[in-house]
Order: C-alpha cells, then structure tokens, then sequence
C-alpha cells in the first residue's frame, strides 16, 4: 500500500497489470494537432517500455510526438538508469536488457542466472569479505539530465485528467516544444530516487498523481511517482497555473511516498535527491549493488547451464577445458 507524501492526497493511480487506453484518438494532448494534422497509428506508450510498461497506452499521442520522445527523451532515461535495469531484470522492449562497456566487458541476464564477463585485470566486480555483497561497477552511456526529468514530466502529463490538462499548458509546451515557461527555475528539476530491496518488490509498474490539500505557498499542485520493479521515483509537475502563490525558496522539500506490505522487500529502503537541471551531457560511475543469503560461489565451467554455454559460444568465448583450434588436417 502507498501513503501519499505530506501536505498532498491521492488524486489516482494505475497499476500496470491489465491493458489501459487513457484518452481519445483524434487531437494530440502534446502538440494539440489533430487527425489530418498528424497522425494516431502508432502504439502510444504512455510510459517508456523501458521501464517495464506493457499495459498503459495513450490514445491522444500522436506519431510524431511519440517519435520525439522515443528518440529525445526515453533514450536519455535508458542511459540514466544504467546497469540496474539489467541487474534487477526490468523488461524493455527486447526483454532485460544487456550492458555492454567500452571494454567488451559484459553484464546479461538469462532467466534467473546472471552472466558477467570481465577482463582478467579488470575490477568491475568485487566481492566483500565475507562473499555476500557483490559490486558491480561501469560507467553510464551518455545522457542529458534534463531530458531524463522531462521524460520524469511526460509521464505525468500523459496521465494528467483532462480536467487539468489546461492548467499545465506551459508544461506540456516545454516537455514537448522546449518553449520556456514563465518563472522558469532550475531549482525545480530534482527527482527523489528510492531503492527498495529484495526480489522484485513491485511486480508491475505502477504510476500515481497526487494533488496538495496544504500550502499553496510551499507545495505544487501536483506531484507524481512512478513505481517499477526496485525503484520509486518521486517528483513535482512544475509550471501549473495553479501554482501562482508558489514561493519556490519556501518549498517544502520532496518526500517519498510510504509504501508498506512489500511482501518482497529485504532490508530498508535507500532514498536518494538527484538534480537533473543540467543540459550538458555525462556519463557517471553507475554502481548496482546485490546481496546474497549465502557467500557467492565459483562454478566450474562444465556445470554452468547450458543457456549460458550457448551465448559464451555466440560471443566467441572459449570456455576452460575447450579447444577451439582448427584440426590437423594430416
């Protein structure tokens, strides 16, 4: 169960576990162009596949702000969120996705086993002392954090009730058309980043908008989280026109939602506040950290599963005890 943040209440939520078509084919909520305009064929995500979204869809996007946001914004958000879409096995659009380093060191998931190949000399993974934590260390592929925040927008515009839609026009004109709303402030451009550990505490993706019943000085309108797998992102929605009184020096510091019955957790959530207000693009030491109940063990090559024999082969690796070389032809 999720408690709504302080100062705010639940204005709804969807969880992802059934097929949902959220508006009305016929005039884009993004760029207000209509059919004969622009075109509705697409299969409109209203979150990112990315994160495990398979149910939710939205009617009222069209063709070409879905290319926009697949292309401008959604890739960025891949790139933020790094290696642990692989190591807590989120399913994308091609199933968990596989990490790659510069260095041809790999990071896959098959079913349940995960296959990591590094450099004899490389330091990617570590083990503690005792052999059951282990680190596995890379760096991200480039992103631009204000992109990854604008697709953090999106996802809460595309699930915005319609009663609301003209009170965040700015919003909805910056995530979409870079127009700068007015108060523009960076300040804003924050997300709150929770870890909760254990096997897949959140089966299915969720999302949830909660509207404020406190201040109107020091708490925006809206807020929203977003829910998969081990994560919780938390956020406000910015430039709503409800939000005149807004005294952006006052406001009242993000809270995460408080979730409670996870039957899957183990341990304490871990919350984090990530500024994403910079338009320069990085790349970051991304960092995914496992724990197991008894000390990992090495496996010998002949008893790894054959899942695994098979794609070490596909990556023309040679397994220990194998030969390769061509056959004396004598």
């Amino acid at each position: 169960m999720l408690m709504p943040p302080e100062g705010y209440e639940l204005l709804l939520k969807y969880e992802l576990d059934k097929r949902i078509m959220l508006g009305q084919r016929g005039e884009c909520r993004y760029c207000r162009k209509k059919v004969g305009e622009v075109s509705f064929r697409k299969t409109a995500h209203s979150l990112p596949e990315l994160i495990g979204n398979k149910f939710l869809f939205s009617n009222d996007e069209c063709d070409e702000c879905n290319s926009y946001f697949d292309k401008t914004l959604e890739n960025n958000l891949a790139n933020f969120l790094g290696i642990a879409r692989t190591t807590t096995k989120v399913q994308g659009k091609k199933g968990v996705p596989k990490v790659k380093t510069v260095s041809n060191e790999r990071v896959e998931m098959h079913g349940n086993d995960m296959m990591i190949i590094e450099a004899y000399d490389s330091d990617m993974v570590r083990l503690s002392e005792d052999k059951t934590d282990l680190l596995i260390t890379t760096t991200t592929n480039s992103y631009i954090p204000l992109q990854v925040y604008k697709c953090f927008m999106k996802m809460a515009l595309a699930i915005l009730p319609a009663s609301e839609i003209k009170s965040y026009k700015q919003c909805f004109e910056w995530v979409r058309h870079n127009k700068r709303p007015a108060r523009f402030n960076v300040d804003l451009f924050k997300v709150v980043r929770a870890f909760i550990p254990g096997p897949m505490p959140y089966t299915n993706a969720w999302i949830s908008l909660f509207k404020r019943k406190g201040s109107s000085k020091k708490d925006p309108h809206l807020s929203c989280a977003v829910g998969f797998n081990n994560f919780v992102f938390y956020f406000s929605v910015p430039f709503c026109s409800k939000d005149k009184f807004l005294d952006y020096k006052k406001m009242n510091q993000l809270s995460i939602p408080h979730a409670f019955g996870l039957a899957r957790q183990r341990g304490r959530s871990v919350a984090e506040e990530v500024d994403l207000s910079s338009s320069i693009a990085i790349r970051v030491k991304d960092q995914s950290s496992m724990r197991s109940d008894g000390a990992w063990i090495e496996v010998k090559a002949e008893d790894l599963p054959d899942s695994l024999k098979e794609r070490i082969k596909e990556l023309k690796f040679i397994l220990p005890g194998e030969d390769n070389s061509p056959s004396d032809p004598r």
